[in-house]
């Protein structure tokens, strides 16, 4: 059931879930809410709320909800987390997000961050950062897809489709 459906607001329930600290349940009601309902619950939280979201969820899941959220509210959000925790979560993220959330940050705490990072991710989102939004740099990233030579069509659309989740 929705909350919606219970007469509720989504960030009044996730704000007593964050208080709770219960990950299995806090997990289970974002999954259960759609993205819109997800954005506006995790923005009407306190930032003490929000970092406290981030911090009791896994580092993909964490990912999952601050990508549904605007950059910038994300890099205020940043701003005030350990730099490891910050790290950790940045690292789920796609190439191109990463550095987009990077580049918004402040620049002792992005650096901070990277510094936190894995030698190679660090390594790919400095790389990434030098670009502006509106070149093509700025738009890259660092992940791709090869197959071998021999796949089919069909072997390859095979395999995007039994693989959507992890390759997203």
């Amino acid at each position: 059931m929705t909350p919606a459906e219970r007469g509720t607001r989504p960030w009044e329930e996730l704000q007593e879930l964050v208080g709770s600290e219960n990950i299995d349940i806090i997990e289970g009601y974002i999954a259960s809410l759609s993205a819109s309902e997800t954005t506006l619950a995790v923005s009407r939280l306190s930032e003490q709320d929000q970092a406290k979201l981030l911090t009791v969820l896994v580092p993909d899941e964490a990912a999952s909800v601050i990508q549904q959220l605007p950059d910038v509210q994300v890099a205020e959000l940043f701003d005030e987390l350990a730099p490891d925790t910050a790290a950790e979560i940045i690292e789920e993220l796609p190439s191109d997000q990463q550095a987009d959330l990077v580049s918004e940050i402040l620049p002792a705490q992005a650096e901070a961050i990277l510094l936190q990072m894995g030698a190679t991710v660090a390594e790919d989102v400095r790389s990434l950062i030098q670009f502006t939004d509106d070149v093509a740099g700025g738009l890259m990233v660092k992940e791709y897809l090869a197959y071998p030579q021999s796949f089919t069509v069909s072997q390859v659309l095979d395999d995007l489709r039994a693989n959507a989740e992890r390759y997203r």
